[in-house]
């Protein structure tokens, strides 16, 4: 009887919902909107947009020249609800094509050498996702970033779309910010690194594409599973090698605008340098949506603002508000920069990813609110809208109605762009990956040090630091670094420190023991090279005697 009655129920009510909950529930693919690829313009084609995207090189710091340029670039977009804007900065540990390619070169003098190269990229490889062993609790591990810029409008305007490209390019290229322009095999490896994260995955796997489906059919596994509870999604997919991964992918969201933030201060929400307890404990990936409202009508809101709080002011209502003033400096303040063309308004949306597991969800949850707080960047978990914050991290999503329901959420905020760039997710450490010492970096960014290889034409290097700082152990894998791809090392130490590294690499260690010096061993060259021309002085032959070379070619070791 339910069941005939059903299509009277109102919205809203229980039976409304006892018949939606009946509905049969498509699989999440048919939730993605990506359709098709237009090889030609190199465009998406999605639902109901289209769109592009970069890969970014992620810089090494910022200033404050590099956030006027920024603010200058996105000034010059395309204003409205039709434009949608992206940035992400992905955070994982698949580095163990970096590891082994390092291994290679440490191996090729053979020997000892090979051996400790496999031994040591075993254990980094180990220390990448389970981290490394040391006394403290604290969890360092292996990461290695990636950054990507989305564009995608719901006009039908595909020439905008290609324009705005290029002016993307020419100013990233010219700001030293290395672009690639986004393939459907490296758009699907993207959305399917993040939609199927799997944390036994140690290296990147590019996936193909079939230009006769659609990319929301390969963007997933199909027996992929989501199951969205309260303050997280359960999700289950199998893996290329056959093994069934679990993941729990907790959403966390902005709470309030920070009174003070710099884009080169994005770097310590991540890792804290000053204290190192503070610092996020599993993969994650940190995502800006952005919009560019219209001049015109916020000019004309801003204005009729003014006019009101004129009146406030010079009225005896002035007295029940007190912020009316501050509020009116800062309106007339906004009305100059916008007719100076300083900048434009932005309204924005921040989200933090995590990729984590039941065991240890709410420590990595705790631990990204508090290595946020750091900074001044106050994050929450989104309660009830974990779907809507996962869908919202991934590309052309907010040209596809995603907006509509964060603004409904209390999501966006607006801000001046001039302060909308501080929030841009593309800077982090440097890194240098062509070979040499492991030494990440205090954010555990992979890195490798090189000193004959780093880009600088001078080698020399100055090492200080207090008595058991390290500076030994750091000298001692330096030097068998170098050694490793073909050098030759010398060293001149008041102590002992390198005897075992020298011997173990099959070195000559010299010391007062092994050098015997006797004055009568050669009094016959002497007297040879004593016999001069009386017509100058003796003291004068010095340039004549013969110089003696000592050929070195062995690792050296002598003790002062």
């Amino acid at each position: 009887m339910f069941s005939h009655t059903a299509d009277r129920w109102k919205k809203g009510t229980l039976g409304a919902f006892f018949q939606d909950a009946r509905k049969h529930q498509n699989h999440f693919h048919s939730e993605l909107p990506y359709r098709t690829y237009d090889s030609k313009q190199e465009l998406f084609q999605n639902k109901q947009s289209h769109g592009l995207g970069f890969k970014l090189a992620v810089l090494g710091g910022a200033n404050d020249e590099l956030i006027q340029s920024l603010n200058k670039l996105i000034c010059e977009f395309p204003q409205g609800d039709k434009w949608d804007y992206q940035l992400s900065l992905f955070g994982h540990n698949k580095v163990a094509h970096y590891i082994e390619a390092n291994a290679e070169i440490l191996a090729r003098r053979g020997g000892i050498c090979e051996r400790l190269a496999r031994q040591e990229s075993e254990y980094a490889q180990f220390a990448a996702t389970e981290g490394f062993f040391h006394k403290q609790r604290h969890h360092f591990d292996l990461r290695d970033y990636e950054a990507y810029f989305f564009i995608s409008t719901s006009t039908k305007d595909d020439e905008a779309l290609i324009e705005i490209r290029d002016s993307v390019e020419t100013t990233l290229h010219q700001l030293g910010i290395q672009t690639i322009r986004m393939t459907p095999e490296l758009f699907i490896t993207y959305i399917g690194d993040i939609t199927n994260f799997d944390r036994q995955q140690d290296r990147p796997i590019q996936r193909d594409y079939n230009p006769f489906d659609p990319i929301n059919q390969q963007v997933l596994s199909p027996d992929t599973e989501l199951m969205v509870n309260r303050s997280f999604i359960d999700t289950r997919h199998t893996n290329h090698f056959g093994r069934d991964i679990r993941t729990q992918i907790v959403g966390l969201g902005l709470s309030r605008l920070p009174a003070d933030y710099r884009l080169y201060a994005l770097p310590e929400c991540f890792a804290s340098i000053r204290n190192i307890a503070r610092h996020l404990t599993c993969p994650h990936l940190l995502t800006l949506n952005f919009r560019q409202e219209v001049n015109g009508k916020v000019e004309h809101d801003n204005n009729k603002k003014i006019n009101d709080l004129t009146k406030t002011v010079g009225s005896k209502l002035a007295l029940i508000m007190p912020t009316a003033a501050d509020e009116l400096e800062e309106r007339k303040q906004i009305q100059k920069g916008l007719s100076d063309k300083e900048f434009t308004l932005t309204s924005m949306v921040l989200g933090l990813t995590l990729f984590t597991d039941d065991e240890n969800r709410r420590r990595d949850t705790q631990a990204a609110k508090e290595a946020f707080s750091a900074t001044s960047l106050d994050l929450i978990p989104q309660h009830m809208l974990q779907a809507q914050s996962f869908l919202c991290s991934l590309p052309f999503m907010m040209s596809e109605g995603f907006w509509k329901d964060c603004l409904v959420a209390g999501r966006v905020r607006t801000l001046k762009s001039s302060n909308a760039v501080n929030f841009f997710p593309m800077v982090l450490d440097f890194k240098t990956l062509s070979g040499g010492l492991l030494l990440p970096t205090m954010r555990g960014q992979i890195s490798f040090f090189d000193p004959f290889n780093c880009g600088s034409d001078n080698k020399n290097i100055a090492l200080t630091g207090g008595s058991g700082a390290g500076k030994s152990f750091f000298v001692e894998n330096l030097a068998k670094a170098v050694y490793a791809k073909g050098g030759k090392v010398w060293i001149i130490d008041k102590g002992a420190s390198y005897k075992k590294l020298t011997l173990m690499l099959g070195g000559a260690y010299l010391d007062h023991k092994s050098i015997f010096l006797n004055p009568f061993t050669h009094l016959g060259q002497f007297s040879k090279l004593a016999t001069v021309s009386p017509e100058r002085p003796t003291a004068e032959n010095k340039e004549t005697q013969p110089t003696r070379v000592l050929d070195m070619d062995r690792l050296s070791y002598r003790s002062c």
